[in-house]
């Protein structure tokens, strides 16, 4: 076990006390959150885009056997109706959100849930890294932990998230570095300088 708190910022820190305060006090069954999960779902147009993060990595990234695949912030944990059956499923996060996936998963085969706490003792060694914006909303000192500790053994990442998290710093992400630690197979963007906030690519290590 580790101590988090330099791994952690806005928005945990904005509205993490207040969805912790929302199951000690109403119980993880009476979430608010999970009136509003539709928008996760589908955009207006139906589009869904759990299901696009899938297909790209169908595509361009996981092995056709079995593998083991790691969500880093999982959320509320909607991606568990995606995930191909082939995939061993280990989600970290936060406590308070692993509370709400534990709930959310009460009538489906509940993943490994590992707190951020206990980030230490996971193994990496050949795993396919996983992450929607999460990573990009966490601190600098949990990238520099990732850089040493978790990109170095992945087999292949998946990352989708913000260049710069807005309102909260003023550096990009190192991008570029994750980029260049594997063959990427699917780039997102045309390039890591251009005007968009957001960045997605697929790395595999060949």
């Amino acid at each position: 076990m580790i101590d988090i708190t330099e791994f952690i910022g806005p928005p945990w820190t904005e509205y993490g006390p207040s969805i912790a305060l929302q199951i000690q006090t109403i119980g993880v069954e009476n979430f608010r959150g999970f009136k509003e999960v539709k928008w996760m779902f589908a955009d207006p147009e139906g589009k869904n885009h759990f299901q696009e993060y899938v297909d790209r990595c169908e595509e361009h990234l996981w092995p056709e056997e079995e593998f083991r695949l790691i969500e880093f912030g999982a959320g509320y944990g909607g991606m568990i109706d995606y995930w191909p059956e082939r995939a061993r499923i280990t989600n970290i996060d936060l406590e308070p959100m692993l509370d709400i996936q534990r709930y959310w998963y009460r009538h489906r085969d509940t993943p490994e849930l590992v707190p951020l706490s206990r980030i230490d003792e996971v193994d990496f060694d050949g795993v396919y890294f996983f992450s929607s914006f999460a990573l990009t909303e966490t601190t600098a000192a949990l990238w520099a932990y990732c850089f040493e500790h978790v990109f170095p053994k992945l087999a292949g990442i998946y990352l989708l998230g913000n260049k710069i998290f807005p309102r909260h710093q003023e550096k990009a992400w190192p991008w570029q570095r994750v980029f260049d630690m594997f063959d990427t197979t699917f780039l997102g963007y045309p390039t890591f300088a251009g005007p968009s906030n957001n960045h997605e690519f697929c790395g595999v290590r060949l």
